[in-house]
């Protein structure tokens, strides 16, 4: 007879009840701007749409030749811009397309 599975987050809620320190991390150090801030509260509350419409002055969409349009305004940016500026893909294959596009110019 073999025992069962270990449930996730298991160990970690028997540590605590045997009263091992806990930190709480409430804090999101990565956004530093409110708009950033604002759009993060959004996403982690579920509110999607919301986090967009926070972010709407700073996205661009692309239905077509999305990975090259990504690359190409990308690399316009000087390189102090291009360390604040991050690309998000919808997916494995998109991310590879822009990075062969970022690569190949």
């Amino acid at each position: 007879m073999q025992l069962g599975a270990v449930e996730a987050g298991k160990p970690f809620a028997l540590a605590q009840r045997a009263g091992t320190e806990t930190a709480h991390m409430d804090h999101n150090l990565r956004a530093r701007s409110d708009t950033l801030k604002r759009a993060q509260q959004a996403a982690q509350s579920g509110k999607t749409s919301d986090a967009l419409e926070h972010l709407k002055g700073h996205i661009v969409e692309v239905q077509e030749n999305s990975a090259i349009v990504a690359a190409e305004r990308w690399l316009s940016l000087t390189p102090a811009e291009r360390e604040r500026t991050s690309i998000f893909a919808a997916g494995r294959r998109l991310r590879t397309e822009i990075n062969a596009a970022r690569r190949q110019w």
